[in-house]
């Protein structure tokens, strides 16, 4: 997995980190924190295993120098292998812009010290974070990936388009729909496409 951002279109730089993860009870994970002049994205991942008797996979991010290839800041990967049952999902995000008090950070730790499972740990450290920072677990991932799944079946369920190449038309309305930006209603193609241009008259 390599995970190598390129902020304003490749135009700024950035610098890369890797941090503890505060966001799960496995205080010896990493994340990555990629910050830039006007963006910052964080890399995290969460693992399990589907199966009884496999273990869940083993993953270490590093950074990652991609600079002779024209990037400007240190990129991310993780090199792994799955068995069956296993899975990693990793999720890029905008972070809070405020870290979470000591109380809201889960440990396996506390939750031996006071002898309660670590999911009541979790759900109590959830009403201290905000709500736009939960506890990172497979089941929250899980939820939001049925949930994204069933809002793109059903926005691209209601088209009532039945002529040729029907398959196509659709994959096309699901590319156009994602590049809308929610707050304003407009495409992000037209600002791409203006960069592209600008690059263009530059000659690179």
């Amino acid at each position: 997995m390599e995970c190598a951002p390129a902020f304003d279109y490749a135009r700024a730089r950035h610098k890369t980190e890797l941090i503890v993860d505060d966001s799960i009870p496995d205080e010896t994970q990493k994340k990555v924190l990629f910050t830039s002049a006007s963006l910052t994205l964080d890399l995290r991942y969460v693992v399990e295993s589907s199966l009884d008797g496999v273990a869940v996979p083993e993953i270490k991010l590093e950074l990652l120098d991609l600079q002779s290839q024209g990037h400007l800041g240190l990129s991310a990967c993780a090199e792994f292998e799955l068995c069956e049952g296993q899975v990693v999902t990793f999720i890029l995000r905008t972070p809070p812009e405020n870290p979470p008090i000591p109380q809201g950070i889960p440990r396996t730790e506390t939750a031996k010290e006071y002898n309660v499972t670590i999911e009541s740990i979790i759900e109590g450290a959830n009403k201290l974070r905000a709500r736009d920072d939960p506890v990172l677990t497979t089941r929250l991932v899980n939820g939001l990936l049925q949930d994204t799944n069933d809002f793109w079946q059903n926005w691209i369920g209601r088209s009532t388009y039945v002529g040729n190449w029907r398959e196509a038309v659709h994959r096309s309305a699901l590319a156009l729909k994602l590049l809308i930006f929610e707050p304003t209603g407009e495409s992000n193609m037209l600002y791409a496409f203006h960069v592209l241009t600008d690059l263009c008259n530059q000659g690179k």
